[in-house]
């Protein structure tokens, strides 16, 4: 599969390095076959939704994924900050590139030069990995080795299909409901509805706080993530906060 035909990134579990995918649903929605750009079939990472045990996977699997992030050209420079989130290209050897996060700690700002009608940025950029090899240290760069991260707001809709039959798995608990003392019968304890159980989450999740696009090594933010449900009198969104 060619570069041309990726539509978002991927972190992988193996290197935690950020690579260009396509995303394929098999077994009706069930599996989700992530399929890197560039590399053979041997190389797919298969996801089983019946695997997910818990909301704490099923958000760590979220936060795998992103929009394709975008080459910084050289007239970009002065729209970056500090503290900003970018991926930035990391050579292990001359044919070895791999892409990690970083965070911009720094600009050497320089002139910029003409080159062939255009401007060359010749500005260094201080960066500060988050993860890979280099996680923790500080090293430079220059403008060609760094990508702007897109929002995640922008998603794919067979990974949302898959997330959102993935989260359906998942068993609510629900709290028990005392039995008005007026009732004659013994005290069982009953448990409450889909539809209650749904709006007893839905009010929960949004007294949390949402958190920042990204996440460091070792952990991830928090982030809105809305399922909709069909009922037999209409339909609802239950809203996770993951």
């Amino acid at each position: 599969m060619s570069l041309e035909e990726a539509e978002l990134e991927y972190r992988s579990d193996g290197d935690d390095a950020w690579y260009s995918v396509t995303v394929v649903l098999e077994d009706n929605g069930d599996v989700l076959r992530v399929k890197y750009c560039g590399f053979s079939e041997e190389h797919d990472k298969v996801y089983r939704g019946s695997e997910l045990k818990s909301k704490s996977e099923l958000r760590q699997l979220m936060d795998r994924f992103r929009p394709l992030s975008a080459q910084l050209q050289d007239s970009d420079c002065t729209n970056l900050s500090l503290g900003d989130v970018v991926c930035a290209s990391f050579s292990f050897l001359h044919d070895d590139v791999r892409f990690y996060d970083a965070v911009l700690d720094g600009v050497e700002n320089r002139e910029h030069a003409l080159k062939q009608g255009g401007e060359e940025c010749l500005c260094t950029f201080v960066l500060e990995w988050i993860h890979g090899p280099n996680a923790g240290n500080l090293t430079y760069t220059t403008i060609e080795n760094i990508c702007r991260v897109r929002s995640t707001a922008q998603t794919d809709p067979k990974l949302d299909s898959f997330l959102k039959r993935a989260a359906e798995r998942f068993v609510i608990t629900p709290d028990p409901v005392p039995v008005s003392k007026r009732d004659d019968t013994p005290n069982i304890k009953h448990k409450r509805s889909f539809l209650q159980r749904i709006n007893h989450d839905t009010r929960r999740a949004k007294r949390s706080t949402v958190g920042k696009i990204g996440s460091s090594e070792g952990g991830a933010m928090e982030r809105w993530w809305a399922l909709p449900f069909a009922l037999p009198y209409g339909s609802c969104t239950v809203e996770f906060c993951l």
